[in-house]
């Protein structure tokens, strides 16, 4: 198939972990390769999956051989259909996440666990509904084993799930009030210090070697982002 320059195409790439050299592509850029964000590695062969993120190809997760770079082919479709499914988690009990944004229905299930050792995966259980669309792009185990902390993206907060009964504890990070002390535009009165700092759209998690969790926010403020309406056209 020929492709035109300029032309983006989601792939995989595969680098040489000591070196960074380019080994190839494990999903090639071209216009029939499924198109995905989140990557995996793990289940019962420790291969790559990829979820796909365009409806062209059903909001499904695609398994590639590790070895041979071989498409499996699909092993979760989920039903009732979840849109845009963004990460495909795996679990120390050997299960996997599915999360994503949910179709345009009610409640909105947003995270879902899967068992994989069969093919398709076998549907386990509904962790996450909504009654709202809320953007779930990260999931976390805490280190007691006792629950699973996902980030909300659209409320920008952490939240809490027990991993036995997969009920909500709450909020572990609840949203910043410092997010609605925005100044008014043209007014010439400072925000609130505490407004450039607080999270906002808040994306994955990660647990460092000191204990301490990190949060990765996409639309955090910054007091650059004001400079334009200082700009004059001419």
């Amino acid at each position: 198939t020929s492709v035109s320059p300029g032309l983006t195409l989601q792939a995989v790439s595969e680098f040489d972990g000591q070196t960074g050299a380019f080994l190839g592509y494990i999903v090639s850029p071209t216009p029939n390769s499924p198109p995905g964000v989140g990557l995996s590695l793990g289940g019962p062969n420790g291969n790559l999956y990829l979820p796909e993120r365009a409806s062209v190809w059903g909001d499904e997760v695609y398994e590639f051989d590790f070895v041979t770079h071989q498409n499996l082919g699909v092993v979760v479709s989920p039903s009732p259909p979840m849109e845009a499914p963004a990460r495909a988690r795996f679990l120390s009990n050997g299960n996997c996440l599915i999360l994503g944004q949910a179709v345009a229905a009610s409640p909105l299930p947003t995270v879902r666990e899967y068992d994989p050792s069969t093919t398709p995966f076998t549907f386990v259980r509904t962790i996450v509904t909504e009654q709202s669309p809320a953007f779930r792009y990260g999931a976390l185990e805490t280190p007691d084993g006792c629950c699973y902390l996902f980030p909300e993206n659209i409320g920008h907060k952490v939240d809490k799930y027990d991993i036995a009964t997969g009920n909500f504890l709450g909020e572990f990070i609840s949203r910043s009030p410092c997010l609605d002390y925005e100044p008014p535009l043209d007014t010439g009165i400072p925000a609130d210090p505490c407004y450039w700092e607080a999270m906002d759209g808040p994306v994955d998690l990660a647990y460092g070697p000191n204990g301490n969790l990190y949060v990765s926010s996409e639309r955090t403020h910054s007091q650059v982002d004001a400079a334009w309406l200082d700009w004059g056209l001419s």
